[in-house]
């Protein structure tokens, strides 16, 4: 869903528009690789596929054939601003900006080595919170702050995913931490049972896990939502 609260359906090949309804013939045809995820602002719908970067501004656009684009990326979120993307890499954190007129300017290298980084570097998962930018890793927890300083949280352990949440105190990240389950960063939440498998965003702000148990309503009681389907197994 993006800011004008249109809702894009991305396939493996292909991505739609809903409106009223699904528009018949997709923005996005599969020319460019795999559809791996999406990144809705207001006018700009951001896509990391398998061969790259590319965008839709009225139409799709390919943008990734850029000569300073990051070799790897593996996640991808917008900033503040509609025009500028965070793209994770196994470098970390880059960023590319989006212009009016449709230049295209990358960003590299934007964490500085640290005392602390044992990290493989491997940016799995981006969010943005009062302009600080959370980074999901293997190794635990990386956080950007305004004044470009940076620090590591290896309590976190292994970040799977990430998503910020609003709540009567502002708003609250969230992490998926395998194989420990759900953390807010700023109380202790219930666990809801099952293995965790997913974490995101709600269109009501609040943050939602998905468990083999089911899905769940997350904070200080976590809320089963939906019960997971039945699973027969055979021997």
């Amino acid at each position: 869903r993006d800011a004008q609260g249109r809702i894009w359906i991305a396939t493996d090949a292909e991505i739609y528009l809903m409106e009223a309804e699904v528009h018949a013939q997709p923005f996005y045809d599969g020319r460019a690789g795999y559809v791996r995820q999406l990144a809705a602002g207001r006018d700009l719908v951001w896509i990391l596929t398998t061969e790259g970067i590319s965008v839709i501004d009225k139409v799709w656009k390919p943008i990734s054939s850029h000569s300073e684009q990051p070799a790897t990326p593996q996640t991808i979120t917008v900033s503040s601003s509609d025009r500028h993307l965070w793209v994770g890499t196994d470098s970390l954190l880059s960023s590319v900006y989006y212009s009016e007129n449709g230049t295209i300017t990358w960003e590299h290298s934007q964490l500085p080595e640290h005392p602390e980084d044992k990290l493989s570097n491997l940016a799995r998962c981006i969010a943005i919170s009062d302009e600080t930018v959370s980074i999901g890793t293997a190794g635990g927890l990386v956080t950007l702050s305004s004044d470009d300083k940076w620090s590591i949280d290896p309590s976190a352990g292994d970040v799977r995913d990430l998503c910020v949440a609003a709540n009567a105190q502002g708003e609250t990240l969230w992490l998926l931490r395998w194989p420990k389950g759900f953390r807010a960063q700023n109380f202790v939440p219930d666990q809801p049972s099952g293995i965790p498998v997913a974490l995101a965003k709600g269109s009501d702000g609040n943050a939602y896990g998905l468990t083999s148990r089911g899905l769940w309503l997350l904070g200080p009681n976590a809320k089963l939502i939906a019960n997971s389907p039945p699973v027969q197994t055979f021997g």
